[in-house]
């Protein structure tokens, strides 16, 4: 997997105003607690802009954005994957965004899985 910060630049999002509105809460509840909110349907429907609206709406603190590995390298263990989450965050709240997981190769899914369980376990 690989990690950019994202840049907020203007999205642009018709309609959803469910999702919309799933993801404003999630967005307002990171500033006092942890939260996580999956987001699944057909290719085509508007996943990925909903995700990009998401990272442009998060203002209380960074945006790091996680895609499948193209480079071909071993999977990055969950201990450095956690020290990244944790670096990127600081002191505050830091939204994780992960587009197209099902993509990733397994031992990347597990990874971050066990990242965030150790961040806040439930």
């Amino acid at each position: 997997m690989t990690g950019e910060t994202t840049v907020r630049t203007a999205v642009r999002i018709h309609g959803r105003g469910a999702q919309r509105r799933a993801v404003e809460a999630l967005l307002d509840g990171l500033r006092t607690r942890a939260g996580h909110l999956v987001v699944t349907g057909e290719p085509g429907l508007g996943r990925t802009t909903l995700l990009q609206w998401a990272a442009h709406s998060f203002t209380a603190g960074p945006v790091l954005r996680l895609d499948a590995r193209t480079d071909g390298c071993a999977p990055l263990p969950a201990e450095e994957l956690l020290a990244t989450l944790r670096t990127a965050a600081g002191d505050g709240p830091l939204l994780v965004c992960v587009d197209d997981a099902h993509l990733w190769d397994p031992p990347d899914r597990a990874a971050l899985g066990r990242a965030a369980g150790r961040l806040h376990p439930t």
